[in-house]
């Protein structure tokens, strides 16, 4: 198969994961997001937690749940790092 293809099938299922992903934590709170953020960062899925994370922090009230709120935003920052700004190759902390 042409890797042409082969990249735009990827990016398709990629992207059907992404909405199917999206339509599954619609309802949930900060406390089963961040549950669900965590599952997908231990998956090594780390767009999907940063995502994931990302609603969790728009959905928390930190004046109602303050150590929810605090444990989205480590979880959020944790990802970032791992995720976004370890290049491949570089050694993860």
């Amino acid at each position: 198969m042409a890797p042409a293809v082969k990249s735009l099938k990827t990016r398709r299922a990629k992207g059907a994961a992404r909405r199917q992903q999206k339509r599954r934590v619609a309802g949930m709170s900060a406390t089963e997001l961040a549950a669900a953020g965590v599952q997908a960062f231990r998956a090594q899925q780390y767009e999907e937690a940063l995502e994931i994370f990302e609603h969790a922090r728009q959905v928390v009230d930190p004046k109602a749940d303050p150590q929810t709120a605090l444990n989205v935003n480590n979880y959020l920052g944790v990802s970032l790092r791992i995720g976004v700004f370890v290049l491949p190759g570089e050694r993860r902390a």
